[in-house]
């Protein structure tokens, strides 16, 4: 494949019917992971899901505390704007992307879920609100929703479908931001679909899977 501008890519996993996709899945990693830390959900999800194609990117930049990984945006600087100006940054690169594999597999905003998971749930659902399109739905596991109410609504372009699942345990992103994402998007007039999941940490459980597997099939 031909990356332009240094895009960001990872590993991928085809429809398993053999099939051109009828729908994608693009998985967004945590901060400090790579593509491969999650792409295994596609051979989850792909079986309820057979002309469904996935990819995993890497995020754009090498994790700053040195080992083998990636993150979407610095978290050296603890402070909520820092955070939103580094999912900013974050969402060009995925744009970017999105537009790339949309029209390569000759695919509508309609036919594309957003998945990610802690760093990767908040790059998610910022820039899916932001597209001037709806996709069909977001996914986040274990995230938050970054950005004070006045930057969010200022912002909003698109309200698609969202699906959030956390962990009532989560020791790195608190469950409190759970319930504030909820707000958030309530405030917003956004569907949030919801799911707390009892003595679950900063994970994916096959409870949360089920979960987002449901709501994807309604979606699409």
């Amino acid at each position: 494949m031909l990356w332009v501008n240094a895009m960001i890519n990872g590993p991928e996993v085809p429809p398993i019917s053999g099939n051109a996709p009828k729908q994608l899945c693009i998985i967004l990693h945590g901060y400090g992971a790579d593509g491969f830390n999650l792409i295994d959900l596609a051979r989850i999800i792909g079986q309820e899901f057979p002309d469904m194609q996935f990819i995993a990117p890497n995020a754009p930049h090498p994790f700053e505390m040195g080992d083998e990984g990636h993150q979407w945006f610095s978290l050296y600087e603890r402070s909520d704007e820092s955070y939103y100006q580094g999912v900013l940054s974050a969402e060009k690169h995925l744009n970017e992307f999105l537009d790339y594999q949309l029209k390569r597999f000759n695919l509508a905003e309609e036919n594309l879920i957003v998945m990610g998971f802690s760093q990767g749930c908040m790059t998610a659902v910022h820039t899916m609100l932001r597209r001037e399109k709806a996709c069909a739905l977001v996914v986040g596991f274990s995230g938050r929703m970054l950005g004070s109410m006045d930057q969010i609504k200022s912002s909003l372009k698109s309200k698609p479908t969202i699906c959030l699942i956390h962990g009532k345990e989560d020791e790195v992103v608190m469950f409190e931001y759970f319930n504030e994402a909820k707000s958030k998007l309530k405030d917003c007039g956004v569907e949030c679909n919801h799911l707390a999941v009892d003595r679950l940490g900063h994970s994916i459980d096959y409870q949360g899977l089920k979960f987002a597997v449901k709501h994807i099939r309604q979606a699409i």
